[in-house]
């Protein structure tokens, strides 16, 4: 099957992190500025601004969770890393990269990833 050209444009996209307990992943993400709704007992929405959902999906039997990643430009790594620090979650970096990005991370209580970054200044 081909598609025309036109036919599928992206508008956008929300990562869906897998998750081991949704109510614990809720926590932590309001912990760290996100306002969360939830769909029901297994399925939530952590919203931060306008632009940023990130889906967190209960895990099911077989299915391992901690695997997603996920990255933010924003304007002030170091600020993000500051909020997340002063939140007590556990913030690596940020840090100068060679390709002129200062980027950190913070991992969720399953393991995924969230990677931040902004330009050098």
């Amino acid at each position: 099957m081909q598609l025309m050209a036109g036919t599928w444009l992206a508008t956008g996209s929300e990562p869906i992190f897998c998750v081991a307990d949704v109510t614990r992943s809720v926590a932590w993400f309001e912990m760290a500025g996100f306002e969360v709704s939830l769909h029901d007992d297994t399925y939530a929405f952590a919203h931060r601004n306008r632009d940023l959902t990130i889906h967190l999906a209960q895990s099911s039997e077989g299915e391992l969770p901690g695997h997603g990643a996920l990255y933010i430009h924003c304007q002030d790594a170091d600020r993000v890393a500051d909020e997340w620090r002063q939140a007590g979650l556990a913030v690596i970096g940020p840090q100068d990269e060679d390709y002129g990005k200062r980027e950190g991370s913070v991992a969720d209580p399953d393991g995924n990833v969230i990677r931040f970054g902004s330009p050098i200044r």
